[in-house]
C-alpha cells in the first residue's frame, strides 16, 4: 500500500548540531527517535579537557541549572541556547559548529546523558 510522504523539509540527521549562534540543535530524526519532544529542559555537563558536552533531558521544574528546551512549532526538532556554557569554556561557536555523532552515557545520580565531543573546524571541516 502506498503512503503519502509527509516528512518534507525535515532533517533526517541522527546527530546533534552545534550552531554558530551559541546553540545546540536536535534535528528531526534525533529529536523524534529519542523522544526529545516529551521534555521541557536540558541540563548540561562538560569536560574542559576533552571538550565533551553532555545533555540530560528532564521535565524537573525544580532543577536549578536547567536550560529551556526550545521546540520547533511543527514538532520537527529542538534546540538549547548555550551561550553561557560556551563562553565559560572560551569556545567560539563558529570554530566548532557542525554535526556531531553522539553517545549515551550513564551519569551517576542523573541518568542517561547524550555526549558529543567538540572538534575544531579548519577550512570548514571538523578535525
Amino acid at each position: 500500500m502506498l503512503k503519502k510522504f509527509e516528512s518534507i523539509n525535515t532533517k533526517q540527521e541522527n546527530r546533534i548540531t552545534v550552531t554558530g549562534g551559541y546553540a545546540i540543535g536536535f534535528p528531526t530524526k534525533f529529536y523524534l527517535d529519542n523522544n526529545i519532544n516529551t521534555f521541557k529542559y536540558g541540563v548540561l555537563f562538560y569536560d574542559e579537557e576533552s571538550l565533551e558536552i553532555g545533555i540530560y533531558f528532564t521535565n524537573d521544574d525544580n532543577e536549578k541549572f536547567k536550560y529551556i528546551l526550545r521546540h520547533d512549532t511543527k514538532g520537527r526538532g529542538g534546540s538549547l541556547a548555550v551561550k553561557s556554557l560556551l563562553k565559560t569554556l572560551n569556545i567560539v561557536p563558529e570554530d566548532y559548529k557542525g554535526k556531531y555523532e553522539w553517545e549515551k552515557r550513564l551519569v551517576r545520580d542523573t541518568g542517561d546523558v547524550y555526549v558529543i565531543k567538540l572538534k575544531k573546524r579548519v577550512n570548514k571541516i571538523l578535525l
